[in-house]
């Protein structure tokens, strides 16, 4: 026993010996003399930079503290890193061979100010230029110092990053705050473990993971959250137009690999982007959320970066990516693909701002579409990266001058193309069949070609909501409609439709084709046509589309359609008056869509045949039954109706003539487009009217026709809403005369020629179908002596 305590009691004189030899060793070896003499030239030659230090305090178990700590940059005026305080932590056991090893530093509050040239060097790119020509990390020792560092830490710093890169005249500054970092283990030949954080503004960033400088390796992962990029607004701002006044981004990201290759994924959140429009008209982009979810490689060596994953939340819509770029830092060239699948063209106005969505929301878009594009090209050059794709809608509609077509079908997209086969078209509650086209969607013009199939086809629903009224202008007088146009439309547009059964408010239209053209903003309607009211129509066109108000030409013949169906449609009010198998043949032009254009601009010619009709009720034809008092013209029936028009100088010339049954009409005259009147309307009435006619007071003498047929003239002015008849004096004083003259003509031919040529008497033989025609004229007559009456009587009477 008292062996064992005599053994316990050397061991312990023993330690005790071993720590005095120990702590006066280290009294020895490490005074602030030493540190000075030995650890500062060790240091400066070290990083080749001038160090100064305040008070040295030498703690046997704690290590060398170091107050006051300025490691200045390489030319000295400025510093490179402070620390109010560094501790050097030294090995224990090396004290025994009477050398201190310095393996830990750790810097309280340190200030690191980093500088980037315009050249792209740092002001601690010596120090790296150093460490790759030395190869390994080397002891650094001096007499009985040596310096291994193998631990780091820095606690609360700031990081002063000044950067001459953007502009070389105006450098930019960030400031990194709350710094600290941790690092241990550190080697040049094997791996070791890091942590760091740090402040910028609002912004916080931590980064933890490995690094193994033999092979030049780091795995890590960065976290980030409430970046705000305005701060690093010299970097983007003359890359892009308008400026990003809002932005901030969160990240969590994983990196893995090698300055060369390197292997990322993870997720990046940029919230709140708020950009302003680049132009005074456009709208700025604000409240905007983006994020993405990735798995991306980049070889550096190769120039290729890859994206293998990449889940797009833009806004509200979800997109995925996937590709690779390709010759990076040359011209980069991308071959990727982009899919978005049962994208609700509804929730759009809710998911992306308005400035993006330009005048879509106008159009209330809605129904489902699904996406895939193929893009391959080069960068610079993004309107050409298209190369395939599908779009694929599913009940889509939008509405448009108060319509709302609903589509559902393929589109398949090829470079600059479209095209779309036996898609269906919801018209209303028709259905129809479209097959689309189209080509340099990216240039101009773009080329369309459509056509449209359908059995059933209302045309009603086409037409649209009417209900609004055109834009307005002020002006002097006051209010005025504004023009339409000048349009200028960078398409150029070929289609064709075709229904087997159309229906026109109410009308009947079968067999309905049209065929149409734009190109140069002139539109063309080259044809159009169907059959409708038991006869046919035609109508082609030309409308200028870049002229102020539209210029416009048309060519329009029907024939043999059933009057009151057509004009029950084109004029309501006139429904029920006018009956009879109608052709037309119209050619009009002019310019300008207000009355005061087509008064001024508006010309052509009409044609005009109706047979086996009457007309029953109508303003005019009433108003001459009132003026006449004859009740029996209110339905005017008669064999054909032809006329003339001319228009011109905002008047319509007329020249007609109405063959009835129980009257003859013959207008002449013209009608303005304000609704005036100044039409002379010979009106003869067949001899039962006549008979009523003569017995009444205001009309008791007027003249009668070889047939018995009154004659009256009537001259019809006031205007089409309130006309006013009356007796067209001038044309009586001529009807007088030509009853004269026809009448003595009559009685000389009675006595002189008593006997035609075929030798039967003048006054038993009835008029002959001319006569009637013509109303006992002598047109027509035949022989010498007959031309010698008629020389007589025109010598007597002038005519």
């Amino acid at each position: 026993m008292k062996k064992a305590i005599r053994y316990a009691g050397l061991v312990l004189g023993g330690l005790v010996a071993l720590l005095l030899v120990m702590l006066a060793a280290a009294r020895f070896l490490i005074t602030s003399e030493q540190v000075r003499s030995a650890v500062l030239p060790l240091a400066e030659k070290a990083l080749d930079r001038e160090i100064s230090l305040g008070d040295i305090d030498i703690r046997l178990f704690s290590g060398i503290v170091l107050h006051d700590l300025t490691i200045r940059d390489q030319q000295g005026d400025v510093p490179f890193l402070q620390a109010g305080r560094a501790m050097l932590r030294y090995r224990f056991w090396p004290l025994l061979r009477f050398r201190v090893v310095v393996d830990e530093i750790l810097l309280e509050q340190p200030s690191l100010r980093v500088v980037r040239f315009a050249d792209g060097r740092f002001n601690f790119s010596d120090l790296l230029d150093r460490q790759k020509s030395e190869g390994d990390r080397k002891q650094r020792s001096n007499g009985s110092f040596s310096l291994l560092i193998s631990k780091i830490r820095l606690s609360d710093g700031q990081v002063q990053f000044v950067d001459y890169r953007p502009d070389p005249d105006s450098a930019f500054t960030l400031n990194l705050t709350d710094f600290n970092l941790r690092a241990d283990g550190i080697s040049l030949t094997r791996r070791f473990p890091f942590e760091a954080e740090l402040a910028l503004n609002q912004a916080r960033l931590a980064m933890e993971g490995e690094a193994d400088p033999s092979a030049g390796r780091v795995r890590a992962r960065l976290r980030m959250q409430d970046l705000s990029l305005p701060d690093f607004e010299p970097y983007y701002v003359k890359q892009r137009p308008g400026r990003i006044k809002a932005l901030k981004i969160d990240s969590d990201l994983a990196v893995e690999g090698t300055l060369e290759q390197l292997q990322s994924a993870g997720r990046i959140a940029l919230k709140g982007l708020h950009l302003s429009a680049s132009k005074p008209e456009g709208k700025d982009i604000a409240g905007l959320d983006i994020s993405l979810d990735y798995d991306m490689r980049l070889d550096r060596a190769a120039a290729v970066a890859e994206l293998a994953r990449g889940d797009l939340m833009l806004g509200g819509l979800p997109v995925t990516l996937q590709g690779r770029i390709e010759q990076l830092g040359k011209k980069p060239f991308i071959r990727g693909r982009v899919a978005a699948t049962r994208l609700d063209l509804a929730g759009l106005s809710k998911k992306l701002p308005a400035a993006l969505l330009g005048k879509l929301p106008a159009l209330n878009p809605s129904g489902i579409a699904h996406l895939r594009l193929q893009l391959e090209g080069a960068l610079d050059k993004p309107k050409a990266l298209l190369k395939s794709g599908e779009i694929r809608l599913e009940g889509v509609s939008a509405s448009a001058g108060g319509l709302r077509p609903q589509l559902s079908g393929l589109l398949t997209l090829s470079g600059d193309g479209l095209q779309g086969e036996k898609m269906e078209l919801q018209l209303g509650g028709d259905r129809a069949l479209l097959d689309l086209k189209g080509e340099n969607l990216f240039g101009k013009p773009i080329h369309i070609n459509s056509a449209i199939r359908a059995d059933r086809l209302r045309l009603d629903a086409l037409s649209g909501n009417r209900s609004k009224t055109a834009p307005v202008t002020k002006s002097a007088g006051g209010t005025v409609k504004k023009p339409l146009g000048p349009f200028n439309l960078p398409v150029e547009a070929v289609g064709t439709l075709h229904a087997v059964q159309a229906q026109w408010r109410g009308l009947l239209i079968e067999e309905l084709i049209a065929r149409y053209r734009l190109k140069d903003n002139i539109f063309t309607l080259e044809q159009l046509a169907g059959k409708t009211a038991e006869g046919s129509f035609s109508d082609t066109a030309r409308i200028d589309l870049s002229q102020p108000g539209l210029a416009y030409r048309t060519h329009i013949k029907t024939s043999a359609i059933q009057a009151d169906p057509l004009l029950s449609v084109l004029a309501p009010r006139m429904a029920g008056t006018v009956f009879g198998a109608m052709s037309l043949d119209a050619t009009l032009q002019g310019r300008g869509t207000r009355l005061a254009d087509l008064k001024q601009h508006l010309a052509g010619q009409t044609d005009l045949k109706i047979v086996n009709g009457k007309i029953t009720g109508a303003g005019l034809v009433s108003g001459l039954a009132g003026f006449l008092d004859l009740e029996q013209l209110r339905v005017l029936r008669f064999s054909q109706v032809a006329g003339h028009l001319v228009i011109k100088n905002g008047r319509i010339q007329v020249d007609g003539d109405l063959a009835g049954e129980q009257a003859r009409l013959a207008p002449a005259g013209s009608v303005g487009m304000d609704g005036s009147l100044d039409v002379s309307l010979p009106v003869r009435l067949a001899p039962e009217l006549a008979a009523h006619l003569a017995g009444k007071d205001k009309f008791s003498r007027f003249l009668t026709d070889s047939r018995g047929w009154g004659v009256l003239p009537v001259r019809l002015t006031g205007t089409i809403k309130a006309p006013r008849f009356g007796l067209d004096t001038a044309a009586l004083r001529g009807s007088i005369q030509q009853g004269v003259r026809e009448q003595l003509q009559k009685k000389l031919q009675e006595k002189l020629l008593p006997f035609k040529d075929d030798g039967t008497s003048r006054q038993t033989s009835e008029p002959s179908a001319a006569q009637d025609e013509n109303d006992a004229s002598p047109d027509g007559q035949s022989g010498t002596e007959e031309k010698l009456l008629e020389g007589v009587m025109k010598g007597l009477f002038g005519k």
